[in-house]
């Protein structure tokens, strides 16, 4: 994983945005996996259906617990 993506990673979890009980390469592996996925998607041609569940979803397993 590129070195800048987890230390952003580090900085938002520092920042309450992002979920600090997992660390930081595995919320980074996670959003690259997701990252890529679109990208295989997109470049066979299909389009992303629904993208604001999508992020909706991706915010859910990354962000901070919500009360």
């Amino acid at each position: 994983l590129a070195p800048a993506l987890i230390e952003h990673v580090r900085e938002e979890q520092a920042g309450g945005d992002l979920r600090e009980d997992v660390p930081a390469e595995k919320i980074a592996g996670f959003v690259s996996i997701v990252a890529n996925g679109i990208a295989v998607q997109l470049g066979s041609g299909e389009p992303i259906r629904d993208v604001d569940t999508l992020v909706a979803f991706v915010r859910s397993a990354v962000g901070p617990p919500t009360t």
